[in-house]
Parts: structure tokens; sequence; C-alpha cells
């Protein structure tokens, strides 16, 4: 529906610019009311299909890009401060190209609530400059080329022998830096949950909007993160809280066991499988004409047909193909509740007729015509011809 009103406009302009009517009946229930095949590219360890969801839905796991994102050489000075202490392994914090509502004050309640529970945090600075105002705080660090208050990059080399318990850091890869915290905060966007969840580290989530509050939701009810909950409720105690729980054994357990789901599946593989199982090529042509997509269907004749098919069987059909056209039916590809069979959906009474066709799609439609109609007779006649006749009957022209 969201998708629909925003892009509304430039749908109707484009089926007008196609020769179609600028509105349609299903509007932003179209997906929905054609069964359009869809794959939702998440984990099913992680959110299962549910049991009333059709069969033209499949659910194929998360897809990575190897090597895609930013893949700079991992920092040699954070690395160094987060083997510093390796009983306290810090915890993630990043919030993206998320605006934050008060940058000041989420990055101060960050700063007590990791103070409050003993525990250290690397905070990513992201679009908003998260940490910044925390320069000159006592346990507070910088890496080179953080930002500071005044939006300046910092130069200092990082002090190492420096007594801190939190460290701000600019862009670095989260591929690498997942797999050395103990836990991960975030916003919730779904390649940055199955990060941290590949990395079997226990996830909170703040969500700002769209499917991010689902997400945290899911971790939370898998057991792998805290409750989700937005910037704007964060207290230093609840977050401290949060914090504390990230290093207990059900929420590690939890996250592990994510984790090893994510590594068994292989969504990209899952995906390219289902696109070819749904796509169903043959129950996509016109009868007549395979260039051209079945649009319509024709129960008198038992054809389905394409725009071009439709009209050369109104402007030539043969003197020897004597059945009445009859009713005209919006052609459906597929009723994934008969089992991928194609059926036809309401009666089309306003017909275009002028779709322009050449005299070779003429006699290769008339040629198709006469092969089905003679397939047909013979099957009615001899059952002992359907083992050496190919089910296509264009195929075997």
């Amino acid at each position: 529906m969201m998708m629909h009103v925003g892009m509304k406009s430039l749908c109707s302009k484009f089926r007008v610019d196609h020769g179609l009517s600028g509105t349609w009946k299903e509007g932003s229930n179209i997906i929905e009311a054609r069964e359009v095949p869809f794959a939702y590219i998440w984990s099913p360890a992680l959110v299962p299909k549910p049991l009333d969801w059709g069969t033209h839905i499949d659910v194929v796991g998360f897809s990575e890009l190897e090597g895609s994102g930013f893949s700079g050489p991992p920092p040699a000075d954070i690395d160094a401060w987060i083997k510093k202490e390796p009983r306290k392994i810090p915890i993630f914090i990043g919030f993206g190209s998320c605006v934050l509502p008060n940058v000041r004050k989420v990055g101060e309640t960050i700063y007590d609530a990791a103070k409050m529970a003993n525990v250290r945090v690397i905070i990513q600075q992201g679009w908003a400059g998260l940490g910044k105002d925390l320069k000159g705080l006592q346990g507070v660090s910088f890496v080179n080329g953080a930002k500071g208050p005044d939006g300046g990059v910092t130069a200092d080399e990082l002090d190492l022998k420096a007594n801190d318990f939190c460290l701000v850091i600019g862009r670095v890869a989260h591929s690498w830096l997942f797999e050395k915290v103990a836990g991960v905060v975030h916003h919730g966007g779904a390649g940055t949950t199955y990060a941290g969840l590949k990395a079997a580290r226990p996830t909170l989530i703040a969500p700002f909007f769209g499917d991010q509050p689902f997400w945290g939701q899911m971790v939370n009810n898998a057991g792998a993160g805290p409750k989700p909950t937005a910037v704007e409720s964060w207290r230093a105690k609840t977050l401290a809280e949060a914090f504390l729980s990230m290093f207990t054994k059900e929420q590690k357990k939890a996250a592990l066991l994510i984790s090893k789901a994510f590594k068994r599946e292989n969504g990209a593989r899952e995906a390219v499988r289902i696109f070819h199982e749904k796509m169903l090529i043959g129950q996509l042509e016109c009868d007549l004409l395979q260039t051209d997509v079945a649009r319509y269907y024709v129960p008198n004749w038992r054809l389905k047909l394409g725009i071009k098919g439709f009209v050369i069987m109104r402007k030539h059909q043969p003197e020897w193909h004597k059945i009445l056209m009859g009713k005209v039916h919006r052609y459906k590809t597929c009723d994934w509740n008969l089992a991928t069979m194609s059926s036809m959906g309401e009666e089309v009474k306003q017909l275009d007729l002028s779709q322009a066709v050449t005299s070779k799609e003429v006699e290769v439609a008339l040629r198709n015509l006469k092969a089905i109609m003679d397939a047909r007779g013979q099957n009615h006649h001899s059952k002992d011809l359907l083992d050496v006749i190919h089910p296509d009957p264009r195929i075997r022209l």
C-alpha cells in the first residue's frame, strides 16, 4: 500500500505510455489479488513462514554478496583497543544513516549506561555523528579520523594505555567488527540484523521506522536480544540492564543457534531456485505466439492469448475454425491453490483490437492454431498417439 501511494502517478503514466488504462482494478492489492510469486529474503530459522501464507509465497533465507559493503582493511588501532582487555569484550553501538532526535542526549545516555554496567562500548558515529559530544569526558577515547564536537576530524593517535571504557570510531566493516564484540546495538535494518546474528552476537534493536520494529521483535522473540526500545525511550538504568543481559548464557546460546542456522542456509541460491520454479514459462506464453505474453483466456476456444494473438483471432480467424468466441476472461498465469495450474479470472468486456500485427505473425499464429486443433482431434480419436506427439504441438511442427 505504501509503495502504491508513493508511486501511483508513475505507475499510471507507465501504463498510459504502454497503451493501457491509467488505473487498474487491483491497485495496491495487485500482488495479493493476482497471487504473484513472492520470496521473502530472510531466514526461516529466525522468522518461519506462517502457516496461513499461500504456496505462492516462500521464505528463502538471507542473501549476502561476498565482498559487498565497506571493505577497508581491519583498523589496527581498534583491534588493539579491543584486545587490551580480553576479559571485557566491548558492545558495539551504531545507527548507520539514521537521524537521531537528540544526538548529544543519546551519546550521554550510552556513556552513563556503560559506566553504570561496567562494560566497554564502541560507538560508531554514523551520519548523525553519535558520540562526538563525549570528547573530553573521562574514560572516552577517539580513534584517528573520528569527528569531534565541532565536526572536525580527530587527528590524535589512540592512546592504548589510557584508562578508558568508551571508544568512538568512524567507518568500519561490520563483517569484521561484529566478530570482535560481545553484542551489537543498532537500528534494526535487515542487513545489519543479519550481520549481527550471523556473527552470533546478542542484539539490541532501537527501531526508527519501517520494518525495524519487526526485526527488533523477532530477535527478542528468538531470545537473542533484549526487548527492542527506541532511543527516545532510553534511560541509563534500563540501558545498562540491557547491556548486561547481552552477556547472559541464554542470549548467547540463542544467538549462536541462529548463527549456525544462517550458515547452513544459502539464501541467494534458494532465491534463484524459487525464481525458476515459479516462473512457469510455458504458462506465460500465448498459445499462438510464443513471444506474446498471455493476457486473455477464451473458454470456447480453450486458448490463452496475448494481445496480438487475440487480435489475430478476431481479424484473421480462418474459415475452418468455426467455433464462436463467446466470453473472454482475464488469464491467470497460475493459481497456486490449484497446484500451480493456470486459471481464468473475471470476464473482460472492453477489448482493444488496435494492436498492429505483421503478416508473418499472422502466418505463425494460424499455423500454431492448426497444430493445436489437430492435436486435440488426434487425442480425441486415438490414445496411442499421446506417446509420440510432443505435449506442446508448436514444438513438433
